[in-house]
């Protein structure tokens, strides 16, 4: 077994890869925040290992090196994603607990890399898929373990997004809870900014085509709620008698927002003082 970490270069090509040999086994070489290429020469397969906590620019790093790998070592590997194991499986710690020794594979430099070719003849690598098949996609998606302490709340698939939500189905001895997406509409033409969570997006990619955007958020992490700056008719008074002018004001823009924002609350009042000597001076 081989283990090349994926590391960063200021110019052209911007990416390289380095040999990492400080441990005996596979699992006691990685890193917590980094991307890896791991060789099994035995196997012939090259795997693409994120950790928890790699930048999504590492793990795009990591696709395309591990493709250059792959021409280096004349095409003979099959590249594939340890991530898409769980990390409880047999696959998964196999490959952690393998010794690491010599092989084939040598470090990715700028030499095996092109020379620079002009934006116009840019090839896209990554392609976005129009007539997507969803349940295919969501078996997809499902096949693939969620990271660590999170939980998937949004799927975004071919312009509709999904929410999960917990389905109780009865078996002969048991009754078992398992996920089930709940398709809420559309998106609108643009760009949607989710402001309620700190939300983790994962890409889900395959044969090299964009085929969901996953939005997970931390287990810890509690939503927190806009303040209503107009009246609200609360459910419960729909069918009870009430007061014209609160529906009527219920629709009205209020002229003022109030913020807690230290610049804002600093910037009225010199507003303020601008308009009192104003004031002032005209009487």
């Amino acid at each position: 077994m081989q283990i090349f970490e994926v590391v960063e270069l200021e110019d052209y090509p911007f990416m390289a890869t380095v040999e990492v040999y400080k441990a005996d086994i596979v699992r006691n070489n990685l890193e917590d925040s980094k991307a890896y290429l791991i060789v099994d020469s035995n196997s012939k397969v090259i795997m693409t290992f994120n950790a928890q906590k790699c930048p999504i620019k590492f793990q795009v790093y990591g696709a395309i090196l591990a493709k250059i790998l792959n021409k280096q070592l004349e095409e003979a590997y099959k590249v594939d994603s340890l991530n898409r194991f769980e990390k409880s499986s047999q696959t998964y710690n196999e490959i952690m607990n393998k010794l690491i020794g010599g092989g084939k594979a040598k470090p990715i430099t700028i030499k095996d890399f092109p020379k620079p070719i002009s934006q116009k003849n840019f090839k896209i690598d990554i392609k976005l898929q129009s007539n997507i098949k969803i349940n295919k996609i969501i078996d997809y998606i499902y096949e693939i373990p969620s990271p660590e302490r999170h939980s998937r709340k949004f799927m975004i698939l071919g312009g509709n997004i999904y929410a999960e939500e917990e389905r109780a189905e009865l078996f002969v001895k048991e009754k078992k809870h398992t996920p089930k997406p709940v398709k809420m509409g559309r998106l609108n033409n643009g760009f949607n900014f989710f402001d309620d969570r700190y939300y983790s997006t994962r890409f889900i990619v395959k044969e090299p085509q964009l085929q969901a955007i996953e939005l997970f958020v931390s287990d810890g992490d509690k939503p927190h709620f806009l303040e209503l700056t107009i009246p609200v008719i609360q459910e419960e008074k729909f069918s009870n008698a009430g007061k014209i002018e609160s529906l009527i004001d219920a629709f009205r823009i209020p002229v003022k927002i109030k913020t807690d924002n230290p610049e804002e609350i600093k910037r009225e009042k010199l507003i303020k003082n601008i308009k009192d000597n104003a004031n002032e001076k005209s009487r």
